[in-house]
């Protein structure tokens, strides 16, 4: 697969997304504005890395290494959408940053709040370069049961609300099977496979490098036209 440099496609962003149609929450962008060379990653313990095995396992410090730039990690473990927002609201100096916002796996039975939350969240930054990540639903969570469908209707608000702004990561860990027996009957129940997470819900170190790839890949998405 051809590599991009993150820094090309950052400024691709900054150049290009506003010639998307984008919801009316979304802010506007300044075309002159040059594009940062860091990215704040905000979250639970999703971002933190709760499940990897030594630091440099965590998503963040991955996609460090696959972008060449600096990514903060501002992950705190059990935080909610609220409390994840505040601490973002309250970083100024980081509101020029690229945002990956993935909150609202800590109090997934508050959909409005959660929506509520990360509007906020994106209003503050004045600019179109961030990505909302999907909740997780863990193991217990399989299909069919009322927890998996919350947060699937709230996955789903939240693309129709971003649109390429979002990146459904869950799906795209659920896919990844091992070809086990037990990562097939995860993947039939549209649970993270076994061979992936640390936990019932957390990724483990495998589980944490996809997310980082799939979102260093993805993130040009915000602008279509790249």
């Amino acid at each position: 697969m051809k590599t991009f440099s993150f820094s090309l496609i950052i400024l691709a962003l900054s150049l290009g997304c506003r010639e998307q149609a984008m919801p009316d929450i979304l802010p506007e962008i300044n075309p002159t504005e040059p594009a940062p060379k860091q990215t704040a990653a905000w979250g639970d313990s999703f971002t933190y890395g709760g499940g990897i095995s030594m630091p440099q396992y965590a998503y963040p410090v991955q996609l460090q290494k696959l972008a060449g730039q600096q990514v903060y990690n501002g992950g705190v473990n059990g935080e909610t959408s609220t409390q994840i927002e505040s601490r973002m609201l309250a970083a100024a100096d980081k509101k020029n940053y690229n945002t990956i916002i993935w909150v609202g796996n800590n109090n997934y039975w508050q959909p409005d709040i959660i929506k509520s939350d990360i509007a906020q969240m994106v209003a503050s930054l004045g600019h179109k370069r961030f990505v909302v990540i999907s909740l997780l639903n863990d193991q217990y969570q399989w299909a069919g049961t009322s927890d998996y469908n919350r947060i699937i209707k709230l996955n789903n608000d939240l693309k129709e609300l971003y649109g390429s702004n979002y990146l459904d990561v869950r799906s795209y860990l659920v896919s990844h099977s091992s070809g086990s027996a037990q990562d097939e009957r995860d993947k039939a129940n549209d649970v993270i496979p076994t061979s992936l997470r640390y936990d019932s819900a957390h990724p483990n170190d495998k589980g944490y490098q996809l997310v980082a790839e799939f979102i260093y890949k993805n993130f040009a998405a915000i602008n279509p036209g790249h």
